[in-house]
């Protein structure tokens, strides 16, 4: 993305990438799930614990002879009744965060310290804090 900016100096030009930070899937917010007792667990949004009614296990440790190192993985159960669940999920929301920029006046690369000053000199200029 590109914006410039007209200064006192001459035509400031910020280019600025964003990342795709695009997760490949996520919980499912309108999962719900009835195991085979009963028991209703559903997606809680927030902060905290997503799966408030699930407990994490973990599996038995094994050791991996590619890496030559122990790996344990991890499941989620019922609090009340132990029957293993798999929550919900789906594809990841599209989602980008802005990553590296570069400055130019004139066209002329500049540092983000001039780019800054200049950003504030043209605000100024216009009345605006």
């Amino acid at each position: 993305m590109s914006t410039i900016v007209p200064t006192p100096e001459g035509e400031l030009r910020i280019e600025r990438d964003f990342v795709d930070v695009t997760v490949a899937a996520e919980p499912d917010p309108n999962w719900v799930y009835t195991d085979q007792h009963g028991h209703e667990h559903r997606y809680h949004p927030g902060e905290g614990d997503h799966y408030p009614t699930l407990v994490t296990v973990m599996d038995e440790p094994y050791w991996c002879p590619d890496c030559e190192e122990e790996h344990q993985f991890d499941h989620l159960e019922c609090r009340l009744c132990g029957e293993q669940i798999s929550p919900g999920i789906r594809p990841g929301t599209p989602r980008k965060v802005p990553g590296m920029w570069a400055a130019y006046l004139n066209d002329e690369p500049i540092s983000g310290e001039h780019a800054d000053a200049l950003l504030a000199a043209a605000r100024e200029s216009r009345g605006r804090p």
